[in-house]
């Protein structure tokens, strides 16, 4: 069978979605330097799946509760002017011990930004800097 690449509009059209609100993540795009070693990252990472869409530039990630791929070039990446994403997390603690061990390095530690709520971010190995947000759990920022 035959691949072939499909461009974004499309695949937002075809993919499974939900009633959507003004300001929700619609979908998201992760530039990368390296395809395989930034799927290897966030699958041991965050447990995402990828999805081969005919493409060695591209990779459709399936289950990061929002639309989203990983795009791979070989331009420069300019990080100054970036949108900064957060991702579910239910322990950071725990997501930030997976991450520093997958490679990647944390830049702000479990934060209380109060009413139940704690963020944590950090950069991937291609300098993507990500935010994770823990809310109304016990254990957003506890070890276990």
């Amino acid at each position: 069978m035959k691949k072939i690449f499909l461009p974004i509009g499309f695949l937002c059209s075809i993919l499974p979605s939900t009633q959507a609100f003004a300001g929700e993540l619609g979908f998201f795009e992760i530039i990368v330097r390296n395809q395989k070693q930034t799927q290897s990252f966030y699958s041991n990472t965050l447990g995402w799946k990828f999805q081969d869409m005919g493409a060695k530039d591209f990779a459709l990630i399936s289950n990061a509760g929002a639309k989203g791929a990983l795009l791979s070039t070989t331009e420069k990446m300019n990080h100054g002017s970036s949108v900064k994403i957060f991702f579910k997390s239910q322990n950071l603690s725990d997501d930030l011990a997976k991450i520093r061990k997958a490679g990647g390095s944390v830049e702000i530690e479990p934060t209380d930004t109060g009413g139940g709520t704690w963020i944590a971010e950090f950069k991937d190995p291609d300098g993507n800097w990500i935010g994770l947000i823990c809310e109304g759990n016990d254990l957003c920022a506890q070890k276990r």
